[in-house]
């Protein structure tokens, strides 16, 4: 059972020590680096037959930490000068082929809650390579106390050398004199779990299990009568609107039940039934109960509470703070009485408006030979930063077809722009691609239906075409090489022979590109993407 917070072993560090174990560097560079071997407190179950948790030793010029096991962890305390969003590199190395995983938890009072987890590749123990986080972390300025914890699922983990924190960007809050009363959101990500509880044997070392599937980090293996278990922080209290990002692949049988400890008392607030989406596929599904919380500390419990043995993975759940319980407001002195006003005078008839033009009938749409599986399709670019920082984004939303006519339209929704990291996202949508604006790019593309018609099943035939793209109001020519292969009698497989270079310039984006480089803090952004693509298409 993974708990964080039990068996915690503190190890006291001499004064010099602790003094040292954060260095703010200079700028260019990392902008705290800590020291693995400059942990405050160690803590873990797994007996490895040493005589603490983690070890510190000396290797190649370096102390670092080594003899990490699953769940064991190291904590640290850092000076954060600057509140704002921070890069994550470890100094890391393993010998582990496979299940070795290192997770980063921020303390918030008296819970630990989970920034993200990076699977290490493997390399071996005593070499320690750069390793980027697959994530970010929110630092409020002050101290903060950060702890790094063995997640994966292997017996040994990893050796440590340091961890680098790097400013990407300033939060700068504005004081509000009139704070706004809209609802407030408790947002918990499904891995950052301090208990769980099953007695299903699933073949798993443990009753649930943490994966990374589409570049979220989610729980799986989760079957019936297994519970995940959470410290929450409620800003008031007052019932709360529920809703899960969650999936399954079994068709009936499959439902969460939420819970809250009262009076040491786990009082059900209410089962969810879990639609069948596929295990990967989170989608939002609402609670019809509201749940009740008090403010401060709660504790809650998740439960695979349906009839199949096998029942949903989670990404992560939210609770949105809608009935609060307010104070008392002392009663309005009465108004005085108004004097009546007099009495108006009236209003000349008004001109009779003329009869509007009658609109004209809407074109029909064009009668499709194939529709676009929007399920199965995707469409990626790659963005670089700081010269050698590569990050792999996506649209989540595509749609189009092909006409009988012989045209292939691509319909992308802008809005549905996911890079992993939700400001980031917020960001692209409102000053790269200003979707207020432009929300979608589309892509035509003439298409010979006879030549894809004459295609047997398993054959491909390479196309050049020539590509209208219309994105941010400009619409321009791409050449390229199309991939068509027929997979059946009426699906056929659209993909990119080579990357597609985008370029800013082409398409009036140069501006918000420069946006997104100074919000970020950043000396550079390639102004030049790759795009990859691999569509299915089905014959109705």
């Amino acid at each position: 059972m993974r708990n964080l917070n039990k068996n915690k072993v503190h190890i006291l560090r001499a004064a010099i020590a602790a003094s040292m174990s954060v260095l703010p560097l200079a700028a260019g560079a990392a902008d705290y680096v800590i020291e693995a071997e400059n942990f405050v407190a160690q803590g873990g179950t797994y007996v490895d037959g040493q005589p603490n948790k983690v070890s510190v030793y000396s290797v190649n010029g370096a102390t670092a930490i080594n003899y990490v096991n699953r769940a064991d962890y190291t904590d640290y305390q850092i000076n954060v000068a600057t509140h704002g969003y921070y890069n994550v590199q470890y100094a890391i190395g393993t010998s582990v082929a496979s299940g070795a995983a290192i997770e980063l938890l921020v303390q918030n009072g008296s819970s630990w809650e989970s920034q993200g987890q990076t699977n290490v590749p493997v390399g071996h123990w005593d070499s320690f390579q750069p390793l980027n986080a697959s994530h970010e972390v929110i630092l409020p300025a002050g101290t903060v106390n950060l702890r790094v914890y063995g997640a994966g699922s292997n017996d040994w983990q990893w050796n440590l050398d340091s961890i680098s924190l790097t400013l990407e960007s300033a939060i700068n809050p504005q004081p509000d004199p009139d704070p706004d009363p809209s609802p407030q959101l408790v947002k918990t990500e499904a891995e950052a779990f301090n208990a769980q509880s099953g007695t299903f044997a699933d073949g798993q070392p443990t009753p649930v299990s943490i994966y990374t599937v589409n570049g979220k980090t989610a729980i799986n293996f989760v079957n019936k009568g297994d519970a995940v278990e959470y410290n929450l922080v409620a800003p008031a209290a007052g019932s709360y609107a529920l809703k899960y990002s969650i999936g399954t692949s079994v068709a009936s049988g499959s439902e969460v039940e939420f819970f809250v400890l009262k009076n040491n008392v786990w009082v059900s607030q209410g089962k969810t039934p879990v639609p069948a989406v596929g295990w990967d596929n989170f989608t939002s599904v609402a609670s019809a109960q509201s749940v009740e919380l008090a403010a401060g500390s709660n504790k809650v419990k998740l439960v695979g509470a349906g009839t199949n043995d096998w029942q949903w993975n989670l990404d992560f759940f939210e609770l949105t703070l809608g009935n609060v319980d307010p104070e008392p407001e002392p009663e309005p002195e009465p108004e005085p009485e108004p004097e009546p006003e007099p009495e108006p005078e009236p209003e000349p008839e008004p001109e009779p408006e003329p009869e509007p033009e009658p609109e004209p009938e809407p074109e029909p749409e064009p009668e499709l030979a194939y529709s676009l599986d929007a399920t199965a399709s995707f469409l990626n670019f790659v963005s670089s930063k700081k010269t050698h920082v590569l990050e792999t984004h996506r649209f989540d939303v595509l749609s189009g077809g092909i006409s009988t006519a012989g045209e292939a339209q691509l319909v992308i929704d802008l809005n549905s722009v996911n890079t992993g990291i939700d400001v980031r996202n917020g960001r692209m949508r409102d000053y790269l691609f200003e979707t207020a604006t432009y929300s979608v790019a589309t892509v035509t593309v003439p298409v010979d239906l006879a030549a894809v018609a004459g295609l047997a099943v398993g054959e491909d035939m390479l196309v050049d075409v020539s590509a209208t793209l219309d994105l941010h109001g400009v619409p321009g020519v791409i050449d390229t090489q199309l991939n068509v292969q027929r997979l059946s009698a009426t699906r056929i497989m659209v993909q990119n022979q080579s990357p597609l270079l985008i370029k800013a310039a082409d398409y009036s984006l140069e501006a918000g590109i420069e946006t997104l480089r100074n919000l970020a803090s950043l000396n550079v952004i390639s102004t030049t993407v790759p795009v990859d693509f691999v569509l299915f298409y089905e014959a109705p």
